[in-house]
């Protein structure tokens, strides 16, 4: 049976799924926060009682509850309780995550947001481009990372803990279909070849002549490229890649290869 915590745990894997094709886990380093006391013992005892009575009707658990006291959970992770229920009521989750432990399901988790990533719907495909392309503009080093590899666990949470709220739940939301769609192994349209030249010809005609011979030259580095150049390479294709310039139809099937190109097999 898959519990409440794993499935909390595979959506908080999910989360870095869409981040990054290359990160290979999402860690959290934290310690207790420190205990203040009072010199007034009865009031903070009243306190107390009356803040564990309010919580406990509220919470399922007593464990939990007592876990968020000591590790008060992150924004990251307060997104993912709210969506644990639907994610326990779908059969084909279920299954995928059944007999696994908490890394395990954390690190499949990943993998199934950042495999399900090409099965999204068109406005979840808009969403999950545009925060990237915001989480990029955010930090140099984050920025390269995306198109080079090798983003360190402790960035990637911070980035995602600096989304606003709204932006935050609409990843959080746009994760957690994309790891459905994938265990339910739902159908797409696969891009073909075409739909790929596509990709590059609609960022390269968003460019002058200089910037076009450097987008050519530099794409075609891969990951050996200045983390400058780098980040420079991957906002000029997700910006180019996102914009107004083409009708929806193409739009989605420009960002549908987007999400393609680094899917993990």
């Amino acid at each position: 049976m898959t519990g409440y915590d794993t499935m909390w745990a595979a959506l908080v894997g999910g989360a870095a799924g869409g981040i990054a094709w290359l990160v290979s886990s999402i860690l959290r380093k934290r310690a207790p926060n420190s205990f203040v006391t009072s010199k007034n013992g009865n009031v903070v005892s009243i306190l107390v009682v009356f803040f564990l009575v309010t919580t406990l009707v509220q919470q399922t658990s007593l464990k939990q509850w007592v876990r968020d006291i000591i590790f008060p959970p992150t924004r990251l992770e307060k997104q993912s309780r709210e969506l644990v229920p639907a994610m326990m009521n779908d059969p084909d989750v279920i299954r995928a995550f059944s007999g696994k432990s908490k890394a395990e399901a954390r690190a499949l988790g990943q993998t199934l947001a950042a495999r399900g990533l090409k099965r999204l719907p068109f406005e979840d495909l808009v969403t999950w481009n545009d925060i990237r392309t915001t989480l990029a503009s955010s930090s140099p080093e984050l920025c390269a990372a995306l198109w080079k590899g090798g983003l360190q666990a402790d960035k990637l949470q911070q980035a995602l803990e600096s989304l606003p709220s709204a932006d935050l739940a609409r990843w959080m939301n746009m994760s957690s279909r994309a790891m459905t769609l994938e265990a339910k192994d739902a159908p797409y349209d696969n891009p073909t070849e075409e739909d790929r030249a596509l990709l590059f010809k609609t960022v390269e005609s968003e460019l002058n002549q200089a910037e076009r011979q450097r987008f050519m030259t530099s794409s075609s580095k891969g990951a050996a490229l200045p983390d400058e150049e780098a980040c420079w390479v991957l906002t000029t294709l997700q910006t180019k890649a996102g914009g107004n310039s083409v009708d929806r139809h193409t739009k989605e099937r420009i960002l549908r290869v987007l999400a393609a190109m680094g899917s993990p097999k």
